[in-house]
């Protein structure tokens, strides 16, 4: 099973995204069990780039505010952005989101004028992932505008009966 999850972190980066989007999560990531690792592992997209960290490892510099087991496989969408891992981080696409949410205050819809076609900042990726799998609804969001509270929002009402919290402990 793939888990979506949502974070926070106690770094500067993390409170500033929070602020400017209102959000009570500032990171979006999935976890899922590797067979032939035979560990739990956190694709994610950080200023490290777009890579996968073993969750135990991961799990003692981050706070998961909460995490979602969705009742759609999503092995396609990992499929889908296979193709980002070991890329840098998309900055450029964060700095435009600051934009998108300008023009969502002067009630305006705008597309991510930065976004970069070759690297995924962390909620990309995971809608990106959603709409790969074919997530009911999922392509109605915007990857490269699609913020970690948009996805959380998202995903509470999407099917929020099956959603469930867990701890970092029992995630995955």
């Amino acid at each position: 099973m793939i888990t979506v999850g949502f974070s926070t972190h106690p770094g500067l980066l993390s409170r500033l995204i929070r602020f400017v989007t209102r959000s009570r999560v500032s990171h979006a990531w999935v976890v899922f069990h590797d067979l032939h690792f035979r560990e739990r592992f956190v694709l994610e997209s950080t200023g490290k780039g777009f890579h996968l960290i073993l969750f135990e490892r991961w799990s003692r510099s981050n706070a998961v505010v909460r995490t979602f087991d969705l009742p759609y496989p999503l092995e396609d969408g990992l499929a889908a952005v296979a193709s980002y891992l070991g890329e840098s981080y998309d900055v450029g696409g964060l700095v435009g989101m600051a934009l998108v949410l300008v023009g969502r205050w002067l009630r305006r819809r705008w597309r991510n004028p930065l976004a970069s076609s070759r690297t995924v900042f962390c909620s990309e990726a995971v809608t990106r992932i959603l709409v790969g799998a074919g997530v009911p609804s999922a392509d109605g969001l915007d990857p490269e505008a699609t913020s970690p509270e948009d996805l959380f929002v998202f995903l509470e009402t999407l099917n929020s009966p099956q959603s469930s919290v867990h701890s970092p402990q029992t995630s995955g």
